[in-house]
């Protein structure tokens, strides 16, 4: 298994600190909406981030073996357990504009 670098915005649309462990859950889609992605598994960062900003989140995310080869999409599910109480959970799964070529 190699591993991919995957950079996330993320930003803190509501009005308290958001502050603490946020998770997020990467998958790889065959299509460039995200459908149905294969899940590679979750990665969790440290975010201190006051009302209004936004920060840059870098992940080293592993490919595990027997993937599927071809062009893919990787699909990024930011804080999927909505620990920081998001009332808007639709604006939390991004899915990359440009495929990744797995060999």
């Amino acid at each position: 298994g190699r591993r991919v670098p995957v950079s996330v915005t993320v930003t803190n649309d509501g009005n308290i600190l958001a502050k603490g462990n946020l998770a997020v859950n990467f998958g790889l889609s065959a299509t460039q909406d995200g459908a149905t992605p294969a899940s590679l598994g979750s990665l969790t960062k440290r975010i201190n981030l006051k009302p209004g900003k936004s920060t840059v989140v870098h992940f080293s995310v592993p490919l595990a073996l027997g993937v599927a080869t071809g062009s893919q999409y990787v699909v990024a599910t930011v804080d999927p357990s909505n620990a920081f109480l998001d009332p808007n959970l639709v604006n939390n799964v991004f899915t990359d504009q440009q495929p990744i070529t797995i060999t």
